[in-house]
């Protein structure tokens, strides 16, 4: 409350980003996990390789930056 009185609407987005992602986020899965079992998709690199091609170099780059991360 000490946030809202002193800057006004500015504490809005910190409440309104995490309140839209609930709301959002079951949809959104839903739509995801159906993409993914229809796609045999069974991790990260696979996903990026079904949405932008069948390039295994980019399984290959997602997969190395999954490792060293």
């Amino acid at each position: 409350m000490g946030q809202a009185a002193s800057k006004g609407l500015g504490f809005l987005p910190i409440y309104l980003g995490p309140t839209l992602i609930f709301l959002l986020a079951p949809s959104l899965l839903k739509r995801l996990v159906s993409f993914c079992r229809a796609e045999g998709v069974t991790s990260l690199p696979d996903l990026l390789e079904s949405i932008y091609g069948n390039g295994r170099a980019l399984g290959i780059m997602a997969t190395a930056v999954l490792v060293i991360g």
